[in-house]
């Protein structure tokens, strides 16, 4: 498995034209990336417009569990 970073090392593999073990160092085929894990999704705390209904059944909701 290959699920560990290989910066730095060498690959070791049979080449049949050399008829030897040949070494080699690590190419990785895609640039180490920087990921920001910020979504801009979160911490929106704006209504949605047209979710006016859902805010008023929850209010409604929260009368009745309140009055009994």
């Amino acid at each position: 498995r290959k699920d560990f970073p290989l910066t730095g090392y060498v690959e070791i593999r049979y080449d049949d034209e050399q008829k030897r073990v040949v070494y080699e160092p690590v190419k990785l085929t895609q640039e180490f990336r920087n990921f920001d894990f910020l979504s801009p999704w979160e911490g929106v705390q704006q209504m949605l417009p047209g979710d006016e209904k859902a805010e008023e059944q929850e209010e409604a909701a929260a009368e009745k569990g309140g009055d009994a």
